[in-house]
């Protein structure tokens, strides 16, 4: 087990490291809390794994040790990893996850993914936060995902709020991801599982709002939403599948 670099995909954060080997202790909590948080403070970890069914195997997890099936920025900022090592021979390969293998493609100024299918839609739910009524939208876009649609989003206290939702009885006992967005569906904020606090931005998050903004909204494809960060992440359609598209991830700090 080695480590790879830590990177930056549109604000959300991460550290890679080469488990190719299969050493890395995934029960360990406390170090993979530890290792979040140091040197750098980052909303979780990738392990790259070998694969029989696909090039690489993303091992993912939260801040506070917990393990997600998927993370969109987390899978673009490992694809950019293995470019910058050159360990990939060509700029489109497919990464295996918990339940899903994932096609992704690096053109010059973004990497897209080929995502899953939605699963477990569930609409017209309705909440009461602060004495209002709440419409929401819940949905598996690779992990579980609450999207609310609120006037303002820029002045709400997040981690409030998200923590309400994230930790509500309809969720019971996985709890959600949550996410905040305009009626415009150009800006949105996540309140993240496992990080517990408001991250920059959510590549299944935004998956989610744009699902949502396109068949019960009838917004036309491309959807462009802009992250907490300011970076832009975009849905569209290639082969009667949904693409995520977002700007190649950034190095914080230099791979080894």
């Amino acid at each position: 087990m080695s480590y790879l670099g830590h990177y930056s995909g549109c604000g959300n954060t991460f550290i890679l490291l080469d488990d190719r080997d299969q050493t890395f202790q995934e029960g360990d909590v406390e170090k993979i809390s530890h290792l979040c948080s140091y040197p750098l403070s980052v909303d979780g970890l990738i392990l790259i794994q070998d694969s029989v069914k696909a090039k690489f195997k993303m091992a993912f997890f939260n801040r506070d040790g917990s393990r997600a099936p998927m993370c969109g920025n987390g899978i673009r900022s490992m694809m950019q990893c293995l470019l910058d090592l050159s360990l990939l021979p060509q700029e489109t390969t497919q990464i295996e996850t918990d339940d899903h293998i994932y096609t992704l493609k690096k053109e010059s100024d973004f990497i897209s993914t080929l995502m899953a299918p939605i699963k477990n839609l569930e609409t017209n739910l309705s909440f009461e936060y602060e004495k209002k009524r709440i419409p929401g939208y819940y949905l598996n876009s690779g992990t579980h995902h609450l999207v609310l649609v609120l006037d303002d989003i820029s002045s709400i206290d997040i981690n409030a709020i998200g923590s309400f939702f994230r930790h509500h009885p309809h969720f019971f006992p996985l709890g959600t991801n949550v996410n905040f967005v305009t009626p415009s569906f150009d800006h949105i904020r996540t309140f993240e599982r496992g990080v517990e606090a408001e991250t920059l931005a959510c590549g299944t998050g935004t998956y989610a709002a744009c699902y949502i903004a396109h068949t019960h909204f009838n917004l036309p494809l491309p959807i462009r939403m802009r992250t907490q960060s300011g970076e832009v992440i975009a849905l569209e359609k290639e082969d009667n599948t949904f693409s995520l598209l977002g700007p190649p991830p950034k190095r914080l700090h230099p791979c080894s």
